[in-house]
């Protein structure tokens, strides 16, 4: 826990220092090269938040444990701790047009294993590697993912409305993934 909080306090800090040292363009309403200390600690929180992710796949996964995958898709290069996987947490939120909201970590590189939340969280320990790669369901089954900006922006509580409403206008505003 205490690596994942320095981490991020180092992300956070590289994001500051780059927006305070960086040149800015000129903008319309006041020429600033620079951003000055308040913006520059704004940018640098957004930078850090972690974002929202709406995905879609090729079958009902929303039950599975997700792993990622190298670019190869021969090498799995994260997965979960069994002590990790809290179905409560992990699993991700039904949206409009069989979209999800991703709660895990999803990627274009995910593939999912045929053990569910609950029957990987009663594990002990992890599967070895060879095992893991066994039970992969499917390698590719991102159909859609889309990044809607940062968790901050959709302020406290439950998001998934305005992510509804986002669906339906052609996801307005939000990066295409993949």
């Amino acid at each position: 826990m205490k690596t994942g909080f320095f981490y991020g306090c180092s992300l956070l800090l590289a994001a500051l220092s780059l927006m305070l040292t960086s040149c800015k363009t000129a903008n319309k309403t006041g020429g600033k090269l620079m951003p000055d200390a308040e913006e520059a600690t704004v940018l640098a929180s957004e930078a850090a938040m972690p974002h929202v992710i709406v995905y879609k796949t090729s079958k009902d996964y929303s039950r599975n444990v997700p792993v990622v995958l190298d670019d190869s898709r021969s090498v799995i290069v994260s997965y979960p701790a069994p002590t990790d996987v809290t179905p409560s947490v992990f699993l991700p939120v039904s949206l409009d047009k069989g979209y999800w909201l991703d709660r895990k970590g999803i990627s274009e590189n995910t593939a999912f294993l045929s053990y569910t939340y609950e029957e990987y969280a009663r594990m002990e320990s992890a599967p070895d590697m060879d095992t893991l790669l066994k039970n992969i369901i499917d390698y590719d089954p991102m159909v859609e993912i889309w990044d809607c900006g940062s968790r901050n922006a959709f302020g406290k509580g439950d998001m998934t409305d305005r992510l509804n409403e986002l669906i339906n206008s052609g996801f307005k505003g939000c990066k295409r993934v993949k």
